[in-house]
């Protein structure tokens, strides 16, 4: 009967620790990814935020042309943001929806371009979109072939990062 050198156990017990780690690893993401779902947020995009308690705040820095943001509490819960940017040409309205935990929300991006500046005369809107997506904490979005998506979440990110900012400056 042939004998396994000391070397050929290390090989072994390496790649058993290896396929444990990663059995561990998959089972933490899908832990997150049961509970920070479209699914699982649906429900917040009907809930009748105006009996929450509002506090409104201006973000100069946000967007050229000014800016509305509304924050929404339930029993010092934060619920919902609902932020507008006004820019030259267009605006963009980005509203989250919190769930359990402040780092797993629903976002809906709504940009609406015009067909010139807001200061020019006879001006239309000639586009629209409506994009939804899941922000999970720290997990990085897979989003493939999908450049635009992603510049949407990064800005979607970088707002909220800025409002938090804001508001834990001037609570």
């Amino acid at each position: 009967m042939k004998q396994f050198s000391g070397s050929k156990y290390y090989w072994l017990t390496a790649i058993h620790v290896m396929l444990c780690w990663s059995h561990h690893a998959y089972a933490q993401e899908s832990k997150i990814s049961i509970h920070c779902t479209m699914d699982s947020f649906n429900e917040y995009l009907n809930e009748e935020i105006e009996a929450f308690e509002k506090k409104t705040i201006k973000i100069h820095e946000l967007s050229t042309e000014g800016t509305n943001i509304n924050i929404y509490h339930s029993k010092g819960k934060l619920k919902v943001i609902k932020s507008r940017l006004f820019g030259e040409s267009g605006k963009l309205d980005i509203t989250y929806y919190f769930g359990a935990k402040n780092d797993q929300y629903l976002v809906r991006y709504m940009e609406t371009n015009y067909s010139g500046f807001i200061y020019e005369r006879g001006i239309y809107i000639t586009s629209t979109s409506d994009s939804k997506f899941v922000v999970c904490g720290d997990t990085k979005p897979n989003y493939p072939n999908s450049d635009t998506f992603d510049e949407k979440y990064r800005n979607a990110i970088s707002v909220l990062n800025k409002i938090r900012k804001n508001v834990n400056r001037n609570p």
